[in-house]
């Protein structure tokens, strides 16, 4: 199996910019029903366990 990269400091910032871009409408729209706030504050919850740890 081909071993792969995980530096993702090698990934330009335009490559970013433009990935930010293309979600950002589709995050927003879920961040402003009840169901995307719901998963919100439940990712909230298990990641202030995993800190913890």
């Amino acid at each position: 199996m081909q071993q792969t990269n995980n530096d993702w400091s090698e990934v330009p910032n335009d490559v970013w910019d433009a990935l930010a871009r293309a979600i950002l409408e589709e995050i927003q729209a879920l961040a402003a029903t009840d169901e995307g706030q719901g998963e919100f504050a439940e990712w909230k919850k298990n990641r202030v366990h995993k800190t913890d740890t």
